[in-house]
């Protein structure tokens, strides 16, 4: 009786020690705290990066390169071409490839020049006006601009405009081209540029200081704050567009791909009608109409 039972006895405890067999863990491998640090401080200055090249990207294509056409534009046209929209109110988003390359890069900001006159009309050409330029995350003023005459006429030269008492930095200057009514060129000096001291928030930007190898003078590329809108709106209608025309086509080639197989099949049928006709001769018609209502295969005759 236990030499019989034996078997099972030994499958039953053969069993048991291999659930009470404890799994093997994988040792994890034991990072420092330090080393964590040095690791999230690498994907954190590398996703800054990235985004900082993508940022510039971003500007390039929508203030540097229409700035640069509208200005080579101008350059070869023999023709003066008069001022036909008011400085006052208008707002000017500005690109420097100068501070993509040497600093401040602020990725959440953006540089502006905005034209006022308080007390002229909105239309009026020949009015003066006054103009602030401003820069971070809250748009603090680096540069106050003092009232200077709208150009009425567009010229290739630069002008200088000289700064108010009321400027963070007292006797400055800025060197502005006016292209044509939605695009300019502005040069100041890089004390201005790294100039923080109205800054109301400087915690939003990180602590960078002005390299020694930075330019004396850093241009900027502006473009009209509601030209931009305007351009990126018909972008947009442009692409709206073309995905429409793109689904008609696509929808043109189905069309056409059905009509042509329908007629492959109506050719096949008929060249498959005229060689049963010939082989069955007056029976032909008879025998046809059976083989399509499937009384008999084709093959059976």
């Amino acid at each position: 009786m236990a030499e019989s039972q034996s078997p099972d006895c030994e499958y039953y405890q053969r069993q048991q020690r291999t659930k009470r067999q404890p799994k093997k863990r994988k040792q994890k491998t034991k990072v420092s705290l330090e080393e964590k640090s040095r690791i999230a401080e690498e994907v954190r200055v590398t996703q800054q990066s990235q985004l900082a090249k993508d940022i510039d990207l971003m500007n390039r294509k929508t203030c540097f390169e229409p700035v640069k056409e509208a200005a080579a534009k101008a350059a070869a046209s023999t023709e003066r071409h008069p001022q036909t929209k008011s400085l006052n109110k208008q707002r000017f988003t500005l690109y420097s490839p100068d501070c993509a390359k040497y600093g401040p890069n602020e990725r959440l900001s953006t540089t502006d020049i905005e034209f006022y006159n308080p007390y002229a009309l909105l239309e009026d050409l020949s009015a003066p006006v006054a103009a602030h330029i401003s820069s971070g995350f809250i748009q603090f003023p680096i540069c106050k601009l003092d009232y200077f005459p709208q150009p009425g006429y567009f010229c290739a030269g630069f002008r200088e405009l000289k700064g108010i008492d009321t400027s963070p930095k007292p006797n400055t200057k800025a060197d502005i081209q006016f292209i044509d009514d939605n695009h300019l060129m502005l040069k100041i000096s890089r004390d201005l540029v790294w100039c923080r001291e109205m800054d109301p928030f400087p915690y939003f930007r990180d602590e960078q200081e002005m390299p020694e190898n930075a330019p004396q003078i850093y241009t900027y590329y502006g473009i009209r704050a509601e030209y931009a809108k305007e351009m990126a709106a018909i972008e947009r209608a442009n692409q709206q567009e073309e995905a429409r025309a793109e689904k008609k086509q696509r929808k043109r080639e189905r069309k056409k791909a059905k009509r042509e197989e329908r007629d492959r099949l109506v050719r096949e049928k008929w060249e498959r009608w005229e060689k049963f006709s010939q082989k069955h001769g007056p029976d032909a018609s008879r025998l046809w109409d059976l083989v399509q209502r499937g009384k008999i295969q084709e093959w059976e005759l």
